[in-house]
């Protein structure tokens, strides 16, 4: 199964990054969300948001900590160079990925309010942990877990051919 469309969602969206982590950042706070941070690493493209949850596990009470990086689209450009003129050049589109991070954010928090799920399984996979001394999620501790067969996943067991 191919993970991206040929061309990305958002392209040519007139919303500024900024105007999408503020976006972000109220709709966290509207949800009831008591804080978040944004790290960015503006040389390397780098944006992450992290955010407590806290869940309520047999009247256990405990504050964990979310980690959402929007996906990185690339798309051509028009820039300037002044010994070269203008270029056609292949960059990330920032202002897209952050529109589609705040869709993403957006529909989890609806999930959780709406009672589709409870907060911490809408934002399972992005809940930040250790593994071996290193900062990872507990999304890739699972995918781990399962291709080393620690977790047994079940396999497809539908029937190929003709279908209904």
């Amino acid at each position: 199964m191919s993970s991206q469309k040929k061309d990305y969602p958002y392209k040519g969206t007139d919303v500024s990054i900024d105007a999408s982590k503020i976006q972000i950042s109220k709709l966290l706070r509207d949800y009831g969300v008591e804080g978040a941070q944004w790290l960015e690493v503006w040389s390397e493209n780098k944006i992450e948001l992290r955010f407590p949850i806290t869940v309520d596990y047999q009247g256990v009470r405990k504050r964990i900590l979310v980690g959402l990086k929007p996906p990185l689209f690339l798309g051509k450009h028009r820039t300037y160079d002044p010994q070269r003129g203008y270029l056609i050049v292949t960059a990330p589109d920032l202002k897209a990925s952050m529109r589609a991070l705040f869709t993403y954010v957006k529909g989890m928090l609806e999930a959780q309010a709406y009672g589709l799920a409870k907060i911490e399984d809408v934002f399972m996979s992005h809940i930040l942990i250790s593994i071996d001394g290193r900062e990872a999620t507990l999304g890739d501790k699972m995918r781990l877990s399962i291709l080393k067969g620690d977790i047994p996943a079940l396999e497809d067991q539908s029937v190929q051919g003709e279908r209904d």
